[in-house]
Parts: C-alpha cells; sequence; structure tokens
C-alpha cells in the first residue's frame, strides 16, 4: 500500500516548488519515500518527461554539486542531477529539460 501525503509532506513539496527546485528531483524523492505516482502528479501538478528510473535523487547523491578532478587531466567537471552533457570536445555544454518553466523563459 502507497504511503498517503500528509499535510508536512504538501508543504515541503509547495516550498521546494516556490524554491526553484526540480521538479523531476521532488518528484523522485517522493516515489523513492514510497508515494504513488498518482497521488504525486495530482499533488504537484507535474509529470517528468522523461522515464523516472533514469531521475537522480537529489538527497541520495553524493553532493548537490560535486567536483570531480578526471586523473588524465587538469580539468574539472561539475555534477548536475539530470543534466545531459552533450556530445562534443569543443566545450563543456549541459541541458536540463525543464530548468525554466514558460514564465520565468519570458523574464529572461
Amino acid at each position: 500500500m502507497d504511503k498517503q501525503i500528509t499535510q508536512d509532506w504538501k508543504d515541503w513539496i509547495e516550498l521546494n516548488i516556490s524554491r526553484g527546485c526540480d521538479k523531476d528531483g521532488i518528484y523522485k524523492i517522493l516515489i523513492d519515500e514510497g508515494f504513488s505516482p498518482i497521488d504525486i502528479e495530482k499533488e504537484m501538478g507535474h509529470v517528468p518527461d522523461v522515464e523516472v528510473a533514469t531521475i537522480v535523487n537529489p538527497l541520495k547523491a553524493e553532493q548537490h554539486v560535486e567536483f570531480t578532478k578526471n586523473l588524465n587531466s587538469e580539468k574539472t567537471s561539475i555534477y548536475i542531477p539530470n543534466a545531459k552533457k552533450l556530445d562534443t570536445e569543443l566545450a563543456e555544454f549541459y541541458t536540463l529539460d525543464n530548468f525554466l518553466n514558460s514564465e520565468e523563459c519570458d523574464q529572461v
């Protein structure tokens, strides 16, 4: 049986969405906590565009932002949960689906 989303969880969801946290990350946290996808989608008003199994739970990542050093080079890289790296050696470029909503895009 799936857990019920209590008022505390509803407040947590609202707080993190208002802070601009990644909605896919919030969704994954709630799935990992044992909540039903249907209940999560109803509460958040959000359905991930990607397969849920591919979403990284930001609370289970070693760090929210993890800097690593490649032993074979001097360059450093940044870890961004759920980001996709562009396949090129010309630049270190990442995309993050739904990083901004349409209103935020208009403001930028």
